[in-house]
């Protein structure tokens, strides 16, 4: 199995690769948050949220046509708000980056 320069593979589970020397591995936790879209997701490494399209910085976040849903994203919004107070880093997929605690999440419905 081959990895990119710096990075281990994909694997299933540990036993799945021998670890060598100089490997990177980086754990995340993913979360689906549709509204955008259906499919929409945001993982989270350590304290640092990426959150798509789903969460944008100072606006609202569009619904993608067909299948967008303010319903869908209204639950989203609310499930990100259960995040509040880990002192996260949002970095969404577009715009600055901000401070989950400070900002008002309901700035995207």
């Amino acid at each position: 199995m081959e990895g990119f320069k710096g990075f281990a593979p994909i694997v299933s589970s540990v036993e799945d690769y021998q670890i060598q020397e100089n490997d990177v591995f980086i754990c995340a936790k993913f979360f689906n948050t549709p509204g955008h879209s259906p499919a929409s997701i945001c993982f989270l490494i350590e304290t640092n949220l990426f959150t798509g399209d789903t969460l944008l910085f100072n606006q609202k976040t569009i619904l993608k046509v067909p299948k967008g849903s303010r319903k869908d994203l209204e639950e989203s919004i609310n499930f990100l708000s259960s995040l509040k107070g880990y002192c996260l880093r949002v970095y969404p997929g577009h715009g600055d980056d901000f401070e989950m605690d400070s900002y008002d999440l309901g700035k995207a419905l």
